[in-house]
């Protein structure tokens, strides 16, 4: 896989400018063959929600208790979408399209492996978890209001207010997601600081934990555990997230919650199944996470460095407290990996932008100069301004005379 993620790197032409914009478009062009691929090739399991959100769309179907489906489905028949898996697949791959150019718009630089690989799953994924009726289609919308807004405390309102209308209708956990973001963003403006980042996930982490019972009556975690209790049998939840039993309490249960975080960045349980499949899971997520930490958490160039001849890039920085956001409460509720994966494609663009977007990216090489390239008529561009600078010279002359 390594050498055709590096044949694919190098063989990706570079603009003068640094520019990503032949891999964003073979991304963008390879989503459609893939997810026709996916729809004829993956078994049932991976479209169970897109036959009960189309149910529910042709008004076959109304469920009960639920209203995220309910509300889901009613926005597909809104927009006319009920009656075609392949018009809902469209739309959900178009806005996939727009998250990839978003999140490679301002990118500069040359390939690296790391760059190709985050790109390529984005679109691995996108192929198949957003190329149907699905609930993580419309997160999509969120990530590119927090891709597309401007910097500043005007575009970080316009994220909360996408946030809030997601959480309201859709997921109530994003109520946690934007929490936990503002209180980053908040620390960020004060001090760019990786160390603060991390200790304001396990502070965030400790005070849900002893919080929730408080609140809600019941464990932090008890949603997943409620899940997994009715289909441990089942052959679909081989990857069922077991979290380890450290005691009980809120020292325990807290406890519990950060290991389960850790292996939300490298989920070692997998490679207990003995199955490349898995394994191949595992290496997939303990990579997508690497690459992130490397550009934004890493221990030399990384995002969250304030640097005093450029101050640091305020969109990236957004995206990246985000995506940390999202990880960190998914590691609360995701029953699974499976889910875990799913729910994560829709955020990828987020990730790739605070991975890619940034001037020094340990991800992205220094553009080539462009006196190393040649004009349409064969000359070097330096050689060509050297001649301008002379004929100019002349032409000064000239006048003076």
């Amino acid at each position: 896989m390594l050498l055709k993620l590096r044949d694919l790197r190098d063989s990706l032409p570079t603009h003068s400018d640094g520019r990503l914009t032949d891999l964003c478009a073979l991304g963008c062009l390879a989503m459609v063959p893939l997810a026709l691929l996916a729809h004829q090739l993956l078994p049932p399991k991976y479209f169970f929600d897109s036959i009960t959100l189309q149910s529910i769309a042709t008004g076959q179907y109304a469920p009960l208790n639920d209203t995220s489906f309910l509300h889901v489905g009613r926005l597909y028949k809104a927009l006319g979408l009920a009656r075609s898996v392949f018009a809902a697949g469209a739309f959900g791959l178009v806005l996939a399209m727009l998250g990839l150019w978003a999140s490679l718009r301002r990118a500069r630089g040359r390939l690296t492996l790391g760059a190709v690989f985050l790109v390529v799953v984005y679109v691995g994924l996108a192929s198949v978890y957003l190329s149907q009726f699905s609930k993580d289609v419309w997160v999509l919308p969120v990530t590119l209001v927090v891709l597309l807004a401007p910097a500043g405390w005007r575009g970080d309102l316009l994220v909360v207010v996408a946030g809030l209308l997601y959480a309201v209708f859709l997921r109530q956990y994003w109520f946690l997601v934007l929490g936990l973001w503002l209180v980053l963003r908040l620390l960020m403006r004060w001090r760019t600081d990786r160390r603060l980042v991390l200790l304001t996930v396990v502070v965030f982490t400790v005070v849900a934990t002893t919080v929730a019972p408080l609140v809600f009556g019941a464990p932090l975690q008890s949603e997943r555990t409620t899940v997994n209790l009715g289909r441990s049998s089942s052959a679909d939840a081989v990857t069922a997230i077991a979290p380890v039993s450290l005691g009980s309490g809120p020292v325990a249960d807290s406890a519990e919650n950060l290991v389960t975080l850790a292996q939300f960045v490298v989920p070692t349980p997998l490679a207990a199944q003995a199955s490349p499949i898995y394994l191949g899971y595992l290496v997939l997520i303990a990579c997508i996470w690497l690459c992130f930490g490397i550009a934004v958490l890493g221990p030399r160039d990384r995002l969250l460095c304030r640097h005093a001849d450029a101050p640091p890039d305020d969109r990236a920085i957004r995206c990246a407290m985000l995506a940390i956001a999202f990880l960190t409460t998914q590691s609360y509720f995701e029953p699974d990996y499976g889910s875990y994966l799913k729910h994560l494609s829709p955020v990828l663009p987020l990730v790739i932008t605070a991975a890619l977007r940034w001037p020094g990216s340990p991800l992205l090489r220094p553009s080539r100069p462009a006196a190393l390239g040649r004009t349409a008529d064969g000359v070097r561009p330096r050689a060509a301004g050297l001649q301008g600078g002379l004929t100019r010279r002349s032409e000064r002359a000239a006048s003076a005379d």
